[in-house]
């Protein structure tokens, strides 16, 4: 652990080990490790190890027999961990968040990452603070330890009434609402109708000033700079630094021949650098990269003429053309580039995707017209009603700038993009790919709004993204999809208000939407705990002749439902009783005192 150019993840026969370059040139080899091994369970274990022997296995035959003893060992300790119990040892430590490959973590500022992502970034030293629970509200908590272990060979999913769901190991404890209180429960022990904490808005870190998203920090490092006007900026600082081009290019370890042809070569075939390169001679000429890399326009392949892109900051335009490609579009590789594709049948959104990709590359898009179609699947046969344009854009970086924000990865069946990357964004620019989501396959109704998706997994992601715009939503499944849907009236307006349409019929149809919410409606999703109705019984036992049913802005009937536990109040009512109450009674009073702590 405290070697210089020394980094591992993992643990048991699971461990990775990285040697730096730099340790390896200034003489470290693998019997280091021995000295390094010897010096660190002496200073560990000195109290009880007077000698330690190092040998170091490197022949895969003798590793094999070895590793089989190890993990008998390992073994017989997991099965003892397994059975201990608070009761049956004086200090028991067990990992608070266990959850296996693949399963999102949900940070503070409400993205998210695959848990063997993050696993890698905090290796790396990024310390981004997760979602963590505290007596009355959620909170962000930095990492403090990781470990990786086997999985066990059963785990639990857990299934919640939105239809988001998230597999644990079987002791992991998740937050449970109960009348005593909220406790920790382990997911083997929940039961059908429990009830599991889940927080509506994941975005819970202050608001700073909106952070700038350069599109470049999106495109591939073997992607190739092709602005000569950068080159030659770029020459005159490296024979400003080290007069010739030759000691640069044998620094770098760069063929100098073809170095020498980038910068002096002015033919159409010259040689281009990577961006990977580029940042390396920013690098030795002590130069600040995030400053530099703006001054770069046109980039290319190998196999392509240099594009210019006419912006260079993420905006709202950028992501909805992303959300339109990821429901009604797809990036296919063709020959040595990208082809880019998007189909529909409304004439608004074709125009604004043709718009778009014209005010990024100074181009227009292909476009062909094809008669509708009968569409047929194994369950269900569609026949289109109108004819529908198909738009190309022949353009490499358009394809590898929707890679590089997960859209046209096509890894598993359906799965068309993956909420991580969009999820780091600002809220403005999450809100506008959402916009592009629902104008492609989005469909509204008097009391919701849904978007639909081929797959679970990207509905998952639809439901995180809009949590951390604090919509609430669930997940449904039809014959042909997924859907994700609002869950009630101040959802529906907050999608409204927050995200709304370009699509002028779906627009037109959220504008004439109703929304209503009486003074006794109640939003199950921003509700306080169940322990609340015991605080509210007793401070109307205590209070009953100075309470006055008829004053209180509530309703007796949604009142009886909370002294009785039947309902949960949602944090405006609670507030709301609160407010209407304090002259009558002791406002220092610890229940009151309880109480409003949860409603805020």
């Amino acid at each position: 652990n405290y070697a210089m150019g020394i980094m591992h993840i993992g643990q048991r026969d699971m461990n990775w080990i990285r040697i730096s370059e730099d340790a390896f040139k200034k003489g470290l080899r693998l019997k280091h490790l021995g000295t390094i091994f010897h010096a660190m369970l002496h200073q560990e274990y000195g109290a009880i190890v007077d000698k330690v022997a190092v040998d170091l296995y490197t022949k895969p035959k003798d590793v094999d027999r070895l590793i089989k003893d190890a993990k008998k060992t390992f073994d017989e300790r997991d099965a003892r961990v397994m059975g201990m119990t608070d009761e049956s040892v004086d200090t028991f430590y067990s990992c608070m968040l266990c959850v296996p490959k693949g399963e999102n973590i949900v940070f503070a500022d409400g993205s998210f990452k695959k848990v063997e992502v993050v696993i890698s970034d905090v290796v790396e030293g990024d310390d981004k603070e997760i979602l963590s629970f505290d007596t009355y509200d959620f909170q962000s908590q930095t990492i403090s330890e990781l470990f990786i272990n086997p999985a066990p060979r059963i785990l639990t999913r857990i299934k919640l009434r939105s239809g988001n769901s998230l597999i644990l190991t079987s002791n992991h404890k998740v937050l449970v609402d109960i009348k005593e209180g909220l406790i920790w429960q382990e997911a083997t022990k929940l039961r059908k109708y429990d009830t599991v904490v889940s927080i509506k808005n994941t975005n819970i870190k202050n608001k700073e000033q909106e952070k700038n998203f350069y599109l470049i920090d999106f495109l591939p490092l073997t992607l190739k700079v092709y602005d000569d006007d950068f080159i030659d900026y770029l020459k005159e600082k490296i024979i400003s630094k080290y007069k010739k081009l030759g000691i640069l290019a044998r620094e770098m370890g760069i063929n100098y021949g073809r170095f020498y042809q980038v910068f002096y070569n002015k033919s159409t075939h010259r040689h281009r650098l990577t961006l990977e390169e580029t940042k390396r001679i920013i690098s030795k000429l002590d130069l600040d990269w995030n400053d530099i890399k703006l001054k770069i326009h046109v980039f290319g392949t190998t196999h392509s003429r240099g594009y210019r892109l006419f912006k260079n900051k993420l905006d709202e335009d950028i992501m909805y053309l992303a959300g339109l490609i990821a429901t009604d579009g797809c990036v296919r590789r063709r020959q040595k580039g990208t082809l880019v594709q998007f189909t529909n049948s409304e004439n608004t959104l074709i125009e604004k995707f043709d718009e778009i990709v014209y005010s990024l590359f100074g181009i227009r898009t292909k476009r062909i017209y094809v008669k509708p179609r009968i569409s047929k699947s194994r369950v269900i046969e569609v026949k289109a009603k109108k004819p529908v344009t198909v738009l190309f854009v022949n353009n490499s970086i358009i394809g590898r700038l929707m890679m590089g924000l997960s859209i046209g990865l096509r890894q598993e069946k359906n799965i068309k993009w993956t909420g991580e990357v969009i999820s780091q964004l600002s809220d403005r620019l999450v809100a506008s790919f959402l916009r592009g989501l629902f104008d492609g396959d989005g469909h509204v109704t008097k009391s919701h709004i849904l978007i639909s998706t081929g797959s679970y997994k990207i509905a998952q992601h639809i439901l995180l993204l809009l949590k951390k715009l604090d919509i609430s939503s669930y997940i449904t499944q039809t014959t042909r999809c997924f859907q994700v849907v609002t869950m009630n009236f101040d959802d529906y307006k907050k999608f409204k208000d927050t995200i709304s349409s370009l699509y002028p019929a779906k627009k037109a149809k959220m504008d004439e939407a109703e929304l209503y919410s009486d003074i006794n409606h109640v939003v199950r999703s921003d509700a306080v705990p169940l322990k609340c109705s015991k605080l509210i019984q007793s401070l109307f036992l205590r209070y009953k002749n100075r309470i006055e049913f008829t004053k209180l802005p509530i309703d007796y009937k949604s009142i009886e439902y909370w002294r009785k536990a039947k309902r949960r109040a949602s944090k405006e009512k609670l507030k709301l009783f609160l407010n209407s109450i304090k002259d009558s009674i002791n406002s220092c009073d610890p229940d009151y005192q309880e109480l409003f702590l949860w409603s805020n």
